[in-house]
């Protein structure tokens, strides 16, 4: 009989030792560490155990928050659902104003001609500043101090339109840039490519 239970005894011991779990946590630094004791230090914090293959048996989560991690959860949620509810407008937008993406290429289209207009405008009025400008330095610019001041306000109203008109191609490049994303989102949303 005793020879049955120490039998039994050896065993249930290789057993005993197999379903002893594996605990993974992360440290303050971010480091992950893996351990078969949890530190005291780690109690009441998240952590997991894991059984010999690595898959997570437990998950125990952190415990009470600090009334400033608190206050940032709650913030980052609030932000999502911000984010969330903008997205859901914007997409209500999108499907309520265009029938297909072809609408939305001729919408981005005449957009384009527009901006195109405004920019070819502006580097006419670039163009006739240079060349009010070589003509006021024709010579009497050392001489003439009024030739001298309208110089000086030509070159003032060149930088002007030079910043402007970059200023222009910049956001022909950024609403082209939504553009394409309202086409990319449109077909997420449809389905629906070119009608």
């Amino acid at each position: 009989m005793k020879r049955t239970i120490l039998a039994g005894i050896l065993l249930a011991a290789p057993l005993l030792t197999v379903a002893a779990p594996t605990y993974r946590w992360v440290d303050e630094r971010g480091k992950v560490h893996y351990s078969d004791t949890l530190p005291a230090q780690q109690t009441g914090k998240g952590h997991r155990e894991l059984d010999k293959q690595g898959r997570v048996t437990q998950e125990h989560t952190r415990g009470a928050m600090t009334p400033e991690e608190r206050e940032e959860e709650n913030e980052r949620q609030e932000q999502a659902l911000r984010h969330t509810a903008t997205q859901q407008r914007r997409d209500r937008a999108l499907l309520s104003t265009y029938a297909n993406t072809e609408e939305i290429n001729q919408a981005r289209m005449r957009s384009n001609q527009l901006a195109g207009n405004k920019i070819k405008s502006l580097q006419t009025r670039l163009e006739e500043a240079n060349s009010t400008l070589k003509k006021l330095t024709g010579g009497k610019l050392a001489t003439d101090p009024a030739a001298r001041k309208q110089s000086e306000e030509m070159q003032v109203e060149i930088d002007s339109l030079t910043k402007l008109i970059a200023k222009q191609e910049h956001e022909l490049k950024e609403m082209n840039a939504r553009f394409d994303s309202d086409v990319q989102r449109y077909i997420q949303l449809t389905g629906k490519s070119v009608r």
